[in-house]
Order: C-alpha cells, then structure tokens, then sequence
C-alpha cells in the first residue's frame, strides 16, 4: 500500500443556506445554477479555513451567490447531527467504492443545512459577487421544493426543514 492509499479519504464540508422569509408559507430564496442552464438551487459552498462555523459559511454564501446581507443573529437552525446533513450521491474520486449503498462508500460532500431568517426588502442588494453569473428568486416554498427537485441533496435538506417547521408550529 502506497502512501497514497493510507490518507484517509474525506467528503468536503458544504454549507447549504436555507434563507426564508417571515411570510406564511414562508418563501424560500433560489439562486440560478451556474453549471445547469435553467435550473436553480439553494445558495452553498464549501465551508472555508476562515468560517468559524457552518452559519458563517452559509451567511458567506448567501452574500455571495444571492446577494443577501442576513445579519448573524438571523440563522435559526442548522442541522449538525446525522438526521440533518446530507450526503452527496457522487462518490469522492478517491472513495473505496462507488456505490452510495456500500459500507466503504465515501461522498464526494457533506451538506449541512443552516436555515437563515430574511427579510429581502432590507437584506436584499443590487449588487453582489456573483450578479453577473446568477439571478436571485424568491418563491413559495412548495414551488422551491419543484425548482430544486433535479438536485437529491439539496432537495431533502428543504424537505426536511419544510417538514419540521410544519410539525413544530402544530406543536
């Protein structure tokens, strides 16, 4: 076994933001895919040495694919145990095994979803990093979940939220 072999193989860490509005149904805020023509996801990203945590980085990413300034104190929930992240279907390039239902499997990426109160009057700016490679939709988030569809992931992380949101104002 070369040295190669012995590194342990890692998913890289991805922070999916959930950025919501306080109406009810609540609207959830989409960003075109830069890679799929005329499709949309949820804003994401790796999360980076300089993020102290997996909020920061989503609040990061919000700035730059949305062009959103959600202040710090807005994330209301993010997901940290196994029932909250996601695993990418992909497998990593250097993964033991690329079937998603083997034991040795290794995912290209971990999603962690952080769910991100926005009001899109005030938070919402003309100009970000990245306006000129995407646009910014906010939608019921019904229709989100059909927008979003088309990416396994993503699409069960606001599944998941949608779920217990509902459940815990029933509560």
């Amino acid at each position: 076994m070369g040295k190669k072999d012995m590194i342990a193989v890692q998913p890289r860490s991805v922070a999916v933001c959930i950025a919501y509005t306080s109406s009810t149904p609540p609207s959830i805020c989409l960003v075109s895919s830069r890679k799929h023509d005329s499709r949309w996801v949820l804003p994401k990203g790796g999360i980076e040495s300089s993020d102290a945590d997996e909020g920061t980085a989503a609040l990061r990413e919000l700035w730059e694919e949305a062009g959103l300034q959600a202040q710090d104190g807005r994330s209301t929930w993010v997901g940290r145990g196994h029932a909250d992240v996601v695993g990418d279907m992909k497998g990593h390039k250097h993964s033991p095994s690329k079937d998603p239902k083997a034991p040795t499997f290794v995912p290209r990426a971990v999603y962690t979803p952080v769910a991100v109160l926005v009001d899109p009057g005030l938070d919402a700016k003309d100009e970000w990093p990245e306006a000129h490679e995407r646009e910014r939709d906010f939608v019921p988030v019904e229709e989100a979940l059909q927008r979003i569809e088309w990416r396994e992931d993503i699409h069960e992380l606001l599944r998941r939220w949608w779920e217990k949101r509902r459940q815990d104002e029933s509560a």
